[in-house]
């Protein structure tokens, strides 16, 4: 048996096949919102800078509240890991309590304070800023699974820092 089936029908077929689909999902900042579990993993890179828990500095005269000291030298990489809770009102304000291990030096339940955005394709930005003299951390995330999970990138130079945040 000849199966015939119209050129015009297999283009159609082959062209739909190959155009990217965009995410139909729409979000905006409340599709962030209330507690989330955090867990950040990264490294510092070499960059003539000196490392406070996960944020790259070029001198020692930045303080941190809260921590308690530098790791790290001018030359060497620093990693570390940080666990804790981002809490979001829904509205583009944060405010996240952590703990961190930076080459084994353990800092523990210190805040920051921030600020993120929203695309409509699910896709946002945030900006964590340190104790009082304000340093930004800023990260890049991705909201998947109905908003009950980010993913995020640290955006920072000199970092390199991946996490995930589970809503609670």
């Amino acid at each position: 048996m000849k199966i015939c089936v119209p050129v015009i029908s297999v283009f159609v077929v082959a062209a739909a096949l190959a155009v990217p689909q965009g995410s139909k999902a729409q979000c905006g900042p409340s599709s962030v919102s209330g507690a989330y579990a955090l867990k950040l993993v990264g490294a510092s890179v070499p960059s003539g800078g000196y490392c406070l828990d996960s944020i790259t500095f070029n001198s020692f005269s930045a303080v941190h509240d809260n921590i308690t000291g530098f790791v790290g030298s001018p030359n060497t990489p620093s990693t570390f890991a940080d666990v804790g809770l981002l809490v979001s009102n829904g509205a583009g304000k944060l405010l996240v309590t952590q703990s961190s291990s930076v080459d084994g030096q353990i800092t523990r339940f210190y805040t920051f304070t921030g600020s993120y955005t929203v695309n409509a394709n699910c896709t946002g930005s945030l900006t964590l800023f340190t104790g009082t003299i304000g340093i930004p951390i800023n990260y890049d995330f991705v909201i998947v699974a109905g908003g009950t999970q980010l993913l995020l990138v640290g955006t920072d130079q000199g970092l390199s820092v991946t996490g995930t945040a589970v809503h609670q």
